[in-house]
């Protein structure tokens, strides 16, 4: 039987995007096509089940010899002695995707797609996409966190600033998204964890979950709760995280999430020290924080004041576009929001986007594909440590860093 395809047989799609249908794909569009049916062939390819000839030598006096212990099949050429499997899952040998599910984890990577949008193209579900993109962010993340620890010969960061460099601060919500804690949050953070639930949604939350009889007995504590939670976009509160951003005229870039609330001197010191040049002039507002770290570090420093753009012929400009790509990285919508505790992962994820903009789409794919291959026996990511990972930020006392 021939396969149905929107109401076309699979022979009709052919010939209609044969006959220029594809001419109106974008060429990144195209270029995806091309990596997705490519790794599709390969699956296909290495999924015989009844391999003809050895894949080295070319021999047909081969012979099956059992299986791996992901339950591959394995075979052995009598000629050049080699072993060989067919149905190979992918790159990350120990992870159970096809050739084609990790192609399309790679491109994803490198697009940024929603975790359902990643589930759709891996043909997985929305959990399994959101693990798998965990791990994958963490090897990045990791090794990042090498390259900033580098020093050389001499005992300096080998990763530090040059030139004109500007900071300044991003903020994102505080999430705890997928911690299932209800005392944790009315009793620890002070609020509801669904921001737009109404008075009775709130109250029903409380009844469901045991806990009415203990806010009621406090006064106006059901009051405070609604207010704090109604009240958590507004303005840089202990509900906030603050990322520090900075890039010097060269274009290297740190986005280093910090603390929650506002930055203080201990933690933009913890983030920044050692991290510059002797010609480096920073400039950054009029924070009160950043004229403490230039005496620190022995740089010089220009303030801008907020109400102004430019001071000296200098600007904000590239950490201000800087904020503007992180804004687009970012979900929008409170559903989608990252947890907290992936920041350092996402980031990890951005700063790689940064520093390969400007390159073919293909070459992209092919340079995700091929740090996260060198690099995932080394580091060796494990979804459940890196869920049960203290916070790195500073919670300044709001919380415990193990209450992730």
């Amino acid at each position: 039987m021939i396969k149905q395809m929107g109401g076309l047989t699979m022979a009709d799609f052919f010939s209609e995007a044969m006959g220029g249908g594809l001419k109106s794909l974008s060429p990144e569009q195209l270029e995806e096509l091309l990596l997705r049916a490519s790794a599709m062939r390969e699956d296909q390819l290495r999924l015989i089940d009844n391999p003809t000839a050895c894949k080295f030598c070319g021999s047909t006096a081969i012979v099956k010899y059992g299986k791996t212990t992901g339950g591959i099949p394995r075979m052995h050429c009598k000629d050049c002695n080699a072993t060989f499997t067919y149905g190979q899952a992918h790159e990350f040998a120990n992870k159970p995707l096809s050739k084609d599910a990790a192609t399309a984890l790679v491109i994803g990577l490198v697009e940024n797609k929603s975790i359902r949008e990643l589930a759709d193209t891996m043909g997985v579900c929305e959990s399994t996409a959101h693990r798998y993109k965990i791990l994958m962010m963490d090897i990045l993340a990791q090794r990042l966190a090498d390259d900033l620890s580098e020093k050389d010969k001499d005992g300096n960061f080998v990763f530090n600033f040059n030139g004109d460099t500007q900071l300044d601060e991003y903020y994102t919500h505080l999430s705890f998204k997928g911690k299932r804690d209800p005392e944790f949050f009315i009793f620890v953070l002070e609020r509801f964890p669904n921001h737009h639930s109404s008075r009775e949604e709130r109250k029903e939350y409380l009844i469901k979950n045991g806990l009415l009889s203990r806010v009621e007995a406090i006064h106006g504590y059901f009051d405070l709760l609604c207010e704090n939670t109604d009240n958590r976009s507004k303005g840089i509160s202990m509900d906030q995280v603050c990322t520090l951003v900075g890039v010097d005229e060269h274009g290297q870039l740190l986005v280093d999430a910090v603390s929650v609330g506002g930055l203080e001197s201990e933690d933009a010191l913890e983030s920044l020290t050692g991290r510059f040049n002797s010609n480096v002039l920073m400039i950054t507002d009029s924070h009160g924080t950043y004229p403490f770290v230039a005496e620190m570090e022995n740089v010089k420093h220009l303030q801008i004041d907020a109400s102004k753009h430019v001071k000296g012929g200098r600007s904000l400009s590239a950490v201000n576009s800087i904020h503007s790509e992180m804004e687009k990285f970012m979900p929008k919508s409170e559903e989608r929001e990252v947890a907290t505790k992936y920041l350092p992962q996402y980031w990890a994820l951005f700063i790689w986007r940064w520093q390969h903009k400007g390159e073919l789409f293909s070459t992209r794919v092919e340079a995700m594909r091929k740090l996260l291959v060198e690099e995932w026996e080394r580091y060796n990511p494990d979804y459940d440590e890196i869920k049960r990972r203290p916070f790195t930020i500073n919670t300044k006392g709001r919380f415990k860093a193990t209450d992730v």
